[in-house]
């Protein structure tokens, strides 16, 4: 005679009564959310301030002195003075 199989062990989902939930994929873990949840709110920031133009402006013009050009005029670069 046989013995029945255990019942804590059944694969099955007894509140839908529709057999082995092997059907069902995982879930997404925790960790994996939060990280898309960060960096969504991140990129959301930046597209803000590049948006409003809260970031102020850029370039190489931001880190010399106000009024002040960087640049080479032809005079300069061309050998022998610019005849």
């Amino acid at each position: 005679m046989s013995t029945p199989p255990d019942p804590s062990s059944d694969d099955t989902d007894p509140s839908s009564g529709q057999g082995p939930r092997s059907h069902i994929p995982p879930s997404v873990p925790r960790w994996v959310k939060t990280l898309a949840v960060i960096a969504g709110v991140l990129v959301l920031l930046a597209l803000i301030v590049v948006l409003t133009g809260l970031g102020g402006e850029h370039g190489p013009g931001r880190h010399t002195g106000a009024g002040v050009t960087v640049g080479i005029t032809t005079e300069e670069s061309a050998p022998g003075g610019g005849l």
